[in-house]
Protein backbone atom coordinates (compact mmCIF):
# COMPACT_ATOMS: atom_id res chain seq x y z
CA UNK A 1 0.00 0.00 0.00
CA UNK A 2 2.81 2.57 1.27
CA UNK A 3 4.54 1.57 -2.22
CA UNK A 4 1.39 2.46 -3.94
CA UNK A 5 1.23 6.31 -2.22
CA UNK A 6 4.34 6.24 -2.97
CA UNK A 7 4.32 5.98 -7.05
CA UNK A 8 0.44 8.00 -7.16
CA UNK A 9 2.66 10.88 -5.18
CA UNK A 10 6.01 11.26 -7.65
CA UNK A 11 3.41 10.26 -10.59
CA UNK A 12 1.59 13.42 -9.75
CA UNK A 13 4.84 15.26 -8.85
CA UNK A 14 6.12 14.76 -12.64
CA UNK A 15 2.58 15.49 -14.33
CA UNK A 16 3.18 18.65 -12.15
CA UNK A 17 6.28 19.88 -13.46
CA UNK A 18 5.73 19.77 -17.33
CA UNK A 19 6.57 23.18 -18.74
CA UNK A 20 3.52 25.57 -19.81
CA UNK A 21 3.96 27.89 -22.82
CA UNK A 22 5.49 31.06 -22.03
CA UNK A 23 5.88 35.22 -22.91
CA UNK A 24 8.97 36.33 -22.71
CA UNK A 25 9.77 39.46 -20.49
CA UNK A 26 7.74 42.51 -22.05
CA UNK A 27 10.64 45.00 -21.99
CA UNK A 28 13.99 43.42 -23.69
CA UNK A 29 16.75 45.09 -25.25
CA UNK A 30 16.36 43.72 -28.80
CA UNK A 31 12.63 43.58 -28.85
CA UNK A 32 10.43 44.86 -31.88
CA UNK A 33 8.00 47.50 -31.74
CA UNK A 34 4.62 46.19 -33.35
CA UNK A 35 3.51 49.95 -34.71
CA UNK A 36 6.08 50.80 -37.15
CA UNK A 37 9.27 48.22 -38.08
CA UNK A 38 12.71 50.70 -39.52
CA UNK A 39 14.56 48.91 -42.27
CA UNK A 40 17.83 50.64 -41.70
CA UNK A 41 20.73 50.65 -43.97
CA UNK A 42 23.45 52.09 -42.01
CA UNK A 43 26.02 52.11 -44.99
CA UNK A 44 23.77 53.63 -47.97
CA UNK A 45 22.08 55.86 -45.29
CA UNK A 46 18.82 54.84 -46.19
CA UNK A 47 15.96 54.00 -44.32
CA UNK A 48 12.45 52.46 -44.97
CA UNK A 49 9.12 52.47 -43.13
CA UNK A 50 6.56 49.62 -42.96
CA UNK A 51 3.51 48.75 -40.99
CA UNK A 52 3.83 45.41 -38.40
CA UNK A 53 1.08 43.08 -38.34
CA UNK A 54 0.35 43.37 -34.22
CA UNK A 55 -1.27 40.11 -34.01
CA UNK A 56 2.09 38.34 -33.98
CA UNK A 57 4.44 38.27 -31.83
CA UNK A 58 7.78 36.30 -32.26
CA UNK A 59 8.70 36.23 -29.01
CA UNK A 60 5.40 34.36 -27.12
CA UNK A 61 5.29 30.68 -27.46
CA UNK A 62 2.05 30.10 -28.88
CA UNK A 63 -0.52 28.03 -26.97
CA UNK A 64 -0.85 25.76 -29.37
CA UNK A 65 2.67 24.53 -29.39
CA UNK A 66 3.79 21.56 -28.43
CA UNK A 67 6.60 21.03 -26.13
CA UNK A 68 9.89 18.87 -28.26
CA UNK A 69 12.21 18.56 -25.02
CA UNK A 70 13.48 20.33 -21.85
CA UNK A 71 17.64 19.98 -21.89
CA UNK A 72 20.15 21.56 -20.43
CA UNK A 73 22.69 23.76 -21.98
CA UNK A 74 26.21 23.41 -20.81
CA UNK A 75 26.93 21.16 -17.98
CA UNK A 76 24.68 19.99 -15.24
CA UNK A 77 27.49 18.20 -13.36
CA UNK A 78 27.89 21.56 -11.49
CA UNK A 79 25.33 24.23 -9.87
CA UNK A 80 25.73 27.19 -12.18
CA UNK A 81 27.25 25.52 -15.17
CA UNK A 82 24.01 25.31 -17.46
CA UNK A 83 20.74 26.51 -18.89
CA UNK A 84 17.59 24.60 -18.85
CA UNK A 85 15.63 25.38 -21.46
CA UNK A 86 12.44 24.22 -23.09
CA UNK A 87 11.63 24.01 -27.04
CA UNK A 88 8.18 24.13 -28.60
CA UNK A 89 7.17 23.32 -32.11
CA UNK A 90 4.08 24.28 -33.69
CA UNK A 91 2.54 25.99 -36.84
CA UNK A 92 1.69 29.59 -37.46
CA UNK A 93 -1.05 30.94 -40.01
CA UNK A 94 0.48 33.30 -42.32
CA UNK A 95 -0.74 35.64 -45.24
CA UNK A 96 1.20 32.95 -47.28
CA UNK A 97 -0.10 29.98 -45.88
CA UNK A 98 1.48 28.30 -42.32
CA UNK A 99 4.89 28.23 -41.39
CA UNK A 100 6.29 26.08 -39.00
CA UNK A 101 8.06 27.26 -35.90
CA UNK A 102 10.40 25.77 -33.20
CA UNK A 103 11.44 28.36 -30.85
CA UNK A 104 14.23 27.25 -27.65
CA UNK A 105 13.54 29.58 -24.02
CA UNK A 106 14.73 29.39 -20.77
CA UNK A 107 12.76 27.97 -18.51
CA UNK A 108 13.23 29.93 -15.70
CA UNK A 109 12.20 33.87 -17.29
CA UNK A 110 11.05 32.66 -20.30
CA UNK A 111 14.48 34.15 -22.46
CA UNK A 112 14.89 33.66 -25.88
CA UNK A 113 17.26 31.60 -26.56
CA UNK A 114 16.53 30.81 -30.82
CA UNK A 115 14.23 30.39 -33.10
CA UNK A 116 13.67 28.36 -36.46
CA UNK A 117 10.90 29.25 -39.15
CA UNK A 118 9.83 27.96 -42.13
CA UNK A 119 7.77 29.12 -45.29
CA UNK A 120 7.66 28.08 -48.62
CA UNK A 121 8.35 30.99 -50.16
CA UNK A 122 11.69 31.61 -47.69
CA UNK A 123 12.78 28.23 -46.34
CA UNK A 124 14.63 27.74 -43.34
CA UNK A 125 15.34 31.40 -41.12
CA UNK A 126 17.42 30.78 -38.05
CA UNK A 127 17.65 33.83 -35.16
CA UNK A 128 20.05 33.29 -32.17
CA UNK A 129 19.94 35.34 -29.19
CA UNK A 130 22.76 36.32 -27.04
CA UNK A 131 23.69 39.18 -24.55
CA UNK A 132 19.72 39.53 -23.74
CA UNK A 133 19.38 41.75 -20.89
CA UNK A 134 15.99 42.11 -19.45
CA UNK A 135 14.45 45.81 -19.72
CA UNK A 136 16.14 48.36 -22.07
CA UNK A 137 19.48 48.77 -21.51
CA UNK A 138 19.61 51.98 -24.40
CA UNK A 139 16.70 53.46 -24.63
CA UNK A 140 18.24 55.70 -26.93
CA UNK A 141 18.07 52.83 -29.68
CA UNK A 142 15.00 52.67 -30.09
CA UNK A 143 14.92 56.68 -31.50
CA UNK A 144 15.47 55.78 -35.36
CA UNK A 145 18.56 57.76 -36.92
CA UNK A 146 18.35 61.14 -37.85
CA UNK A 147 18.60 60.44 -41.83
CA UNK A 148 14.60 58.09 -41.17
CA UNK A 149 12.97 61.58 -39.98
CA UNK A 150 11.71 61.94 -43.99
CA UNK A 151 11.27 58.07 -44.65
CA UNK A 152 7.31 57.77 -45.74
CA UNK A 153 5.60 55.11 -44.79
CA UNK A 154 5.55 52.41 -47.95
CA UNK A 155 2.08 51.06 -49.14
CA UNK A 156 1.50 47.73 -48.55
CA UNK A 157 1.99 46.04 -51.76
CA UNK A 158 -0.72 43.33 -51.61
CA UNK A 159 0.58 40.72 -49.11
CA UNK A 160 -0.82 42.55 -45.98
CA UNK A 161 1.55 44.42 -42.92
CA UNK A 162 5.10 42.83 -42.69
CA UNK A 163 5.17 41.02 -39.55
CA UNK A 164 8.96 39.98 -37.61
CA UNK A 165 9.57 36.91 -40.21
CA UNK A 166 8.09 38.32 -43.55
CA UNK A 167 11.14 40.76 -43.63
CA UNK A 168 13.52 38.38 -44.26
Amino acid sequence: MRLLALFVCLSVGCVAQRPKQCTSPPLLTGGLSVRIMYKINSKNHTCCKRPLDVNFHPLAIPQNASLLAQVVLGSSSGPGQGVLVNTWVGEQQMNEGKAKYMSTVTEFGCIPVSTLFHTRRNGWMVTSFFNNIVGIADPLQLIPPPFCKDAQLEEEDGQGPATFFSVF
